[in-house]
């Protein structure tokens, strides 16, 4: 929360790594920073849209996410599982919530939560 150390600032700066990407949450504009520079986005250019997911995961999940169902790996036509595959596991399904950012310029980034309500009220806060 300390911000990028070009800028010296009196507050805490809200800060979010997205691969290449960080976003630091300034005052009045959103500060962008990428591999080769940085750029500015006034907060009213930016869209935020959050929706719910459902992804099916086989491995570890997040302690804080919930289960919201299982399928087969190998579904048949009716929706059960799949008899020709000896090995057929049940993946667990699981309900996140996605938060898309976005600018009439190209800017198209996504954040993957854990739990729905935090990605809402994130972007209510934004």
């Amino acid at each position: 929360m300390s911000g990028p150390r070009e800028l010296v600032a009196n507050i805490a700066v809200p800060t979010f790594r997205c691969g290449a990407h960080t976003l630091y949450l300034l005052p009045g504009r959103v500060l962008l920073k990428y591999r080769c520079g940085f750029a500015d986005v006034p907060y009213r250019e930016f869209l935020t849209v959050v929706n719910d997911l459902r992804f099916h995961e086989s491995g570890p999940v997040p302690r804080d996410s919930r289960k919201v169902g299982t399928t087969w790996q190998y579904v048949n036509v009716k929706g059960g599982p799949d008899r020709r595959f000896k090995n057929n596991p049940q993946p667990r399904i699981m309900l996140y919530g996605r938060v898309n950012f976005t600018t009439r310029t190209g800017l198209n980034l996504r954040w993957d939560c854990a739990r729905p309500a935090s990605a809402r009220r994130f972007a209510q806060a934004q």
